[in-house]
């Protein structure tokens, strides 16, 4: 028997026709979870693929050439939305390391592409709740895998929803044994306008 994925796969397939019963799946994942994958999105391997290779091309140029590129605050003020291409570089003695802490994201909404075989996410899904994926104080590895988008709720979507929607820690975890190759991955972030207030009904 199969065991069950870490997260629930929301499948976009046939939108318009399942927009309800996808819209349901939807708000299950971010009530329990906090974490989901979405799969038959429409965005296709080879157009991952080339955004990857853009970022492989860019990490690979020399450090006085990427030195060169301008850090415009206009462009990289980190509110709104920000698209973050994500390179964790490659070590021989990265056992008992982590690459990223655990953390939850600050903003609302946050998309993450990732590639087969470049593993290291571990997701800590259902805070405060019990449910088929996870108990809420475990870390479960996500596998990656090229297509799938995940989908984790940020702090100001939980804060906003009153705490219906669960903004949940996750890290990304060096390999236990031998060398951690090189880890691309590509994120996206929601967040709210710097002068918004997120609170909900319930003003909490």
């Amino acid at each position: 028997m199969a065991s069950k994925p870490p997260v629930p796969a929301i499948s976009l397939k046939d939108f318009e026709a399942r927009k309800e019963q996808i819209t349901k799946e939807l708000v299950e994942a971010a009530e329990t979870a906090g974490f989901f994958t979405l799969v038959d999105h429409g965005i296709t391997i080879e157009e991952i693929e080339s955004q990857f290779a853009l970022s492989r091309k860019f990490f690979d140029l020399p450090q006085e050439i990427k030195a060169r590129i301008p850090h415009d605050i206009r462009t990289n003020n980190g509110w709104e939305y920000k698209m973050r291409m994500i390179h964790y570089m490659a070590s021989e003695n990265a056992v008992g390391t982590w690459r990223a802490g655990n953390h939850t994201d600050i903003g609302c909404l946050t998309l993450l592409f990732q590639r087969d075989g470049e593993d290291g996410l571990e997701i800590c899904p259902g805070r405060e709740s019990h449910n088929d994926f996870a108990i809420g104080d475990t870390f479960t590895p996500l596998p990656a895998e090229t297509g799938p988008i995940v989908v984790n709720i940020g702090d100001m979507l939980m804060a906003w929803s009153d705490d219906r929607l669960k903004a949940n820690f996750h890290r990304v975890r060096a390999k236990d044994i031998g060398k951690s190759p090189d880890r691309y991955s590509i994120a996206y972030f929601n967040t709210g306008r710097k002068n918004v207030v997120m609170q909900g009904p319930l003003k909490k």
